[in-house]
C-alpha cells in the first residue's frame, strides 16, 4: 500500500468535519439570497438533510473503495528479531529514582522478550524513540542493556503530538540505520505499544505491509507479551 493512500484514509474523517460544518452555512446563505427567509428553513432543511446523506455516501463508498488492506493482529506471539525499534512515551520528564519504573512503560518486556533469542535472532540492535521529555527514562534503559552484544540508539522526536517526525525516523532506521548495523530490513521489528497515539500513527505508516510489527499485551497479573501485527487483504 502506497503512502498516500494511507494518508488518504487519515485525511478523509478531517474533510468530512470540514464539510459538514462548511455547507449548512453555505446554504443558509444560498437559500436566503434566493428565496428569502420565509421559505429559508423549510428548503433549507430539506437541501441539508440531501446534501448531508449525499456526502455520507460519497465518504463512505470512498474509504471503501481505498480500504484495501486492514491491519489485524495474528494473535500470536512474533518470532524473536536481532532488531528492533520501540516508541516511548512522554516520559516523566526527570529521572526515575529506581532502577525501572513506569516512565520505561512496556519497553522492558519487549526487549527482554526479543533478548531471549537464539543466535542470528537475538537481540543485538535495538532504537528507543522517544520525545525530549522521555530521553532520561531510554537513556536508562540504554546505560542497562548496552553492551558489547547490545548496541542501543536513543532517537529524539522533536514533536511527539505529529506522525512526520516518528515516520520519518522510522524509515530512516529501516531505509539506512539498519544496514550500517549489519541489518536487513526484513529483521527489524517495531513495537509502537508505549508512546502518544500521533507516533504511534507515524510508525504503523512508516512500517505498513513492508516491515513487520508488535504490540505489547497484558491480560491480569500475567507479564507483557508481544502481538504480531500485520497488514492482510480485506475481506
Amino acid at each position: 500500500m502506497s503512502t498516500s493512500r494511507y494518508y488518504s484514509l487519515l485525511i478523509l474523517p478531517i474533510l468530512f468535519n470540514f464539510i459538514f460544518q462548511l455547507l449548512p452555512n453555505l446554504f443558509s446563505s444560498w437559500l436566503e439570497s434566493n428565496f428569502g427567509q420565509t421559505s429559508t428553513k423549510l428548503i433549507g432543511i430539506i437541501s441539508f438533510l440531501l446534501v448531508t446523506g449525499t456526502i455520507l455516501w460519497a465518504v463512505n463508498n470512498a474509504i471503501h473503495q481505498k480500504r484495501n488492506w486492514v491491519l489485524v493482529s495474528r494473535e500470536q506471539q512474533p518470532p524473536r528479531f536481532p532488531g528492533l525499534v520501540l516508541l516511548m512515551g512522554m516520559g516523566t520528564g526527570k529521572s526515575d529514582p529506581r532502577p525501572f519504573g513506569p516512565s520505561q512503560g512496556p519497553a522492558i518486556p519487549s526487549i527482554e522478550y526479543h533478548l531471549a533469542g537464539s543466535g542470528k535472532n537475538r537481540l543485538h540492535t535495538c532504537w528507543l524513540i522517544t520525545s525530549r521529555d522521555g530521553v532520561s527514562a531510554a537513556e536508562a534503559l540504554r546505560s542497562h542493556y548496552e553492551s558489547s552484544t547490545l548496541r542501543v540508539h536513543v532517537c529524539i522526536v522533536k514533536d511527539p503530538f505529529g506522525l512526520q517526525d516518528t515516520y520519518e525516523l522510522v524509515r530512516n532506521i529501516y531505509l539506512k540505520e539498519a544496514f550500517e548495523n549489519k541489518l536487513k530490513p526484513e529483521q527489524i521489528i517495531s513495537d509502537f505499544t508505549g508512546s502518544t497515539r500521533p507516533m504511534m500513527a507515524g510508525m504503523v505508516l512508516a512500517c505498513g505491509e513492508q516491515w513487520p510489527m508488535q504490540y505489547m499485551s497484558k491480560k491480569g497479573d500475567s507479564p507483557s507479551m508481544p502481538i504480531q501485527i500485520k497488514f492482510q487483504p480485506a475481506d
